[in-house]
């Protein structure tokens, strides 16, 4: 009788252990993806106060805002390099900055952000060509 309890007990224990690792992987799953929806979230609060700032003609301010929300979708961009989303955030990052730094007449380097944006958003285009060719096939 107490094989068949210790034989229990083992099993009892490796499921408990499973499923103590199945909540694991699942709680850092949603931890993840809370992370990533807050920082999309954080993104467009930047690319937000950046136009609001632009419209009031606080130039700097509103650089430092897109360039807050450049740092987050390059790092989430490099992350993800096939995430769509992502990729246009980052180019349109890219372009907001350019944009900003124009206006302040910094015209070399608004011309190497904008080079960045207009090259990121061509590698998009080609994707969602290669995409949607492969997928008529």
């Amino acid at each position: 009788m107490s094989g068949r309890l210790h034989l229990l007990t083992k099993c009892c224990a490796g499921i408990f252990l499973f499923l103590g690792s199945f909540w694991v992987t699942l709680m850092d799953m949603t931890i993840v993806e809370n992370w990533e929806r807050a920082s999309r979230d954080q993104w467009a609060s930047y690319n937000s106060t950046g136009n609001m700032l632009v419209e009031q003609g606080k130039l700097d301010d509103a650089l430092m805002a897109y360039r807050n929300g450049l740092a987050i979708a390059a790092s989430f961009g490099a992350a993800n390099p096939g995430d769509r989303d992502w990729q246009n955030n980052l180019s349109l990052s890219y372009t907001k900055v350019a944009e900003v730094l124009n206006s302040q007449g910094k015209l070399e380097e608004a011309l190497s952000y904008l080079n960045v944006g207009k090259t990121l958003m061509a590698q998009q285009t080609q994707t969602a060509v290669s995409s949607a060719y492969v997928a008529s096939q």
